[in-house]
This record gives C-alpha cells, structure tokens and sequence, in this order.
C-alpha cells in the first residue's frame, strides 16, 4: 500500500462510519414502521386474515384467534378455508380465483350471506371485506372479517314487531 492509499484511510472509515450510521438509522426507521403496522393489525375491532396466491394464512391478528378460537400458530400455513363452513369451500376457492384474476378493495359477494366457521364446528354471519397487497413475492390477499351476530340479532328483534303488525292489520 503506498503512501496515497494510506493518506486516504482515514477518509474511508469516516465514509464506512457515515454509512453504517445511515444505515442503523434506516434499519431502526424500518423497524418503527413494522412495529406501527403489526400494532395497527393487532388493535383492529374485525379479524385480519393475510394470505398468499395460494390461499395459505401468512399472517393474523388478535382478533382472528378470539373470533375464531384458533391460536395463530394453528393456523399460519393453513389454507384460508379453515374459516369457511364445508359446504361454501368450493364456491370460496372460485371467487378468491376471481379475485385474484382482478384484484381491488371490495366487500365479498357470494351470492349469498357469508357465514364463519369456528374452531369447534359452530357457524355465525359474518361481513367480510376484501384487498390486496403487491409484494416481491407477488399479492398478498387482505381479509377483513366482522361478526355480525348481534347485527342480524338486532335486525330480527326490529322485524318481528312489523311482522306482528302487518298479519294483526290483515285480519281487521
């Protein structure tokens, strides 16, 4: 090494330490932004299912494992039909086909009310929306899902009084 290189040493490390520094700094600056966005799922009210092009659960929230009564570890890996009663599974595999065909931010419309399935086998109405995230890896499909029990509970307790109106005015 002459005596240029060696002049210049110096000024290298300060560059190697500029560098490392900006870098800490954009490693801490990533991982405030990945802690924010993994509170934010944490802390939402409806149930976030994350899955891959092919349907496998990548991520899910608190929210999942409380509505669901699974543990995520349970379910990570598993196809996203786990939440799905047996009887809708194929028509569900259709329509994600379809929306990965045409992916954008939509509610779920099966032609049908959409309906959970828990862990131990009960059923329950659920809403569910739909989007998606562009990854290197390719889309990542963005589940949001609500239950509507006490909803639907509500709207039954508001019918029924109408009901009984509308057959009582039939018979005067």
């Amino acid at each position: 090494m002459g005596g240029r290189e060696l002049a210049e040493v110096p000024q290298r490390i300060t560059g190697l330490e500029v560098f490392e520094g900006r870098y800490t700094q954009a490693k801490e600056a990533t991982q405030e932004i990945d802690d924010k966005f993994r509170a934010l799922l944490e802390s939402a009210l409806v149930a976030i299912v994350i899955v891959d092009g092919d349907g496998r659960i990548v991520h899910v929230n608190a929210k999942t494992e409380h509505m669901f009564g699974y543990h995520r570890d349970e379910l990570l890996g598993k196809p996203f039909e786990v939440f799905v009663p047996e009887r809708f599974r194929t028509a569900y595999v259709g329509h994600r086909a379809k929306f990965l065909s045409d992916p954008g931010a939509r509610p779920m419309d099966l032609g049908l009310d959409p309906v959970g399935r828990r862990n131990d086998g009960t059923e329950f109405p659920v809403e569910i929306g739909l989007s998606y995230i562009k990854t290197k890896a390719g889309i990542l499909v963005k589940t949001f899902i609500a239950d509507i029990t006490e909803r639907r509970r509500a709207q039954e307790a508001l019918s029924r009084p109408i009901e009984e109106i509308a057959f009582l005015s039939q018979g005067a």
